[in-house]
């Protein structure tokens, strides 16, 4: 019950997307009482590593991570995926070579250094 309403109060706060969403995507746990500023913050991060997503996996593997997403686009060798916030969307932009992800990249106009960042990937898949 605790939980019911745990989440409706998050809807309310996140209509569209929740950061807990998000964080499975990127293989993360976020709360969802964090606010916008929080979670660009946290993904920006030096620190931030995503745990679903590994340099050179499979493309099908790197897309499934991000089923939750509510906007998918896919380009050639490059998918676009975001999800939406009450402050705006937050975007991934993910970078394939022979059906292999290579590079991550992280869009919004509120990002510190400009509105796109690169996210490092961890290497051992």
């Amino acid at each position: 019950m605790i939980h019911a309403i745990y989440k409706l109060l998050a809807r309310i706060r996140h209509p569209y997307s929740l950061p807990e969403d998000l964080g499975k995507a990127v293989g993360h746990p976020l709360p969802n009482h964090l606010c916008f500023e929080e979670l660009l913050g946290l993904l920006q991060g030096e620190d931030f590593r995503p745990g679903t997503l590994y340099l050179n996996m499979p493309r099908w593997q790197a897309l499934d991570a991000f089923q939750s997403a509510l906007k998918k686009e896919f380009f050639g060798n490059r998918a676009s995926l975001s999800f939406q916030f009450s402050c705006g969307w937050i975007q991934f932009d993910l970078d394939f070579e022979r059906e292999r992800l290579r590079r991550v990249f992280l869009h919004h106009p509120k990002l510190d250094l400009g509105d796109r960042h690169e996210i490092t990937l961890q290497s051992n898949y």
